[in-house]
């Protein structure tokens, strides 16, 4: 049974290669650097709800854009918008993605140290690997 369940495809890493191919910032990953000015940190989460074929994912861009002006929040969800836009509408070829929709976002939120950063989910169904 391990080996029909690992046929899953890394969806966290075609989420940051596509994001990273349509947005600008200093690192698209799945880990923060608070030193970096303007970067999307991608989570991914699978859900349980599965066929034989698909699988759906939970797709979350969490967006920084650190500035010294009152730009920064547009900055962040200009950021984020495009970041889950890229997502969103990325080919839908089967390779691995079947089906994407907005969840949810972006929301605004603020860091421990005040920082403002926005937040979108994005629905992603996936095709189990050959």
């Amino acid at each position: 049974m391990a080996e029909f369940a690992s046929k899953w495809p890394h969806v966290r890493r075609w989420a940051i290669n596509t994001i990273r191919a349509s947005v600008t910032a200093d690192r698209v990953s799945a880990e923060r650097d608070e030193s970096l000015r303007r970067q999307v940190v991608v989570s991914v989460a699978p859900s349980r709800l599965e066929t034989a074929v698909s699988r759906q994912y939970l797709v979350t861009v969490d967006c920084w854009a650190y500035a010294n002006s009152v730009m920064a929040k547009d900055d962040a969800f200009e950021l984020c918008t495009d970041a889950a836009y890229a997502v969103e509408s990325a080919a839908r070829d089967g390779a691995p993605v079947v089906r994407t929709e907005l969840n949810a976002g972006p929301t605004e939120n603020r860091d421990e140290a005040g920082h403002y950063y926005y937040t979108a989910t994005v629905l992603v169904v996936a095709h189990r690997l050959p």
